[in-house]
């Protein structure tokens, strides 16, 4: 089969990673290893993601991201409809109303950003103090990361430095069938990740690393670059 889709698609000799569809089953390679897997709903989802032509940088990171709704309809044929979310933006509403949180966050974490927040002041006024240039680019740097960090998990994040505090709050809260999507795709991401594990290991590693299922969407962020053939 692997002959047969190299004889009839020559450039996929010079792509070390590819995920190809045929009928009834997906050709899979990465770093030139290669292994086959059926046709099933839990193996469309990661092809689609690393599909998505909604790419941006942040940092220095390149990261793919496909809406839930969207990516579940992609990969089950389905047509489903996006129901919308219970917002809780309070004073906030109008500065904040164009960002798109994803994923919520546990009491545990939200106690451990409120520690990392506090780090960050502490060295934005020390370098203030200072006058140091240097040190206060590094620290509001930090506190953009931070930010993003922040948004990424539901909460709105604003610096207010008149009162040297960071604000946290929780923004948005999933529909009941809306969280049922979230987790049917962390489910099936996951456990086409097991079936890629016997004979790539590599690349289970390299997924569960870069893939989030976040609350409204599902994002593919790798650590370095790493270019995909795709053929759906």
């Amino acid at each position: 089969m692997i002959e047969a889709v190299e004889q009839f698609e020559p450039d996929l000799k010079n792509h070390e990673n590819v995920f190809y569809a045929f009928s009834k089953a997906w050709m899979v390679k990465f770093k030139d290893k290669i292994t086959i897997l059926p046709n099933q709903e839990k193996h469309r989802y990661i092809p689609n993601i690393l599909n998505s032509s909604n790419r941006h940088i942040i940092g220095k990171e390149l990261r793919l991201e496909i809406s839930n709704i969207e990516l579940v309809s992609r990969a089950t044929g389905m047509e489903l409809e996006d129901g919308g979310y219970d917002i809780s933006l309070g004073e906030y509403e109008e500065e904040y109303k164009e960002e798109s949180p994803f994923e919520s966050i546990s009491g545990k974490d939200f106690n451990s950003m409120k520690k990392a927040a506090r780090k960050i002041l502490s060295k934005i006024k020390t370098s203030k103090l200072s006058n140091d240039r240097q040190a206060q680019d590094e620290a509001y740097n930090a506190y953009e990361i931070f930010k993003q960090y922040a948004s990424d998990h539901g909460l709105y994040c604003r610096l207010d430095e008149e009162n040297m505090q960071i604000n946290l709050k929780p923004l948005l809260k999933l529909k009941p069938e809306q969280e049922k999507i979230r987790q049917r795709i962390k489910n099936q991401i996951a456990n086409a990740i097991k079936d890629m594990e016997a004979d790539i290991p590599m690349l289970a590693t390299h997924l569960r690393k870069s893939i989030k299922t976040k609350l409204t969407t599902t994002i593919y962020s790798p650590e370095n670059p790493t270019e995909w053939f795709i053929s759906l």
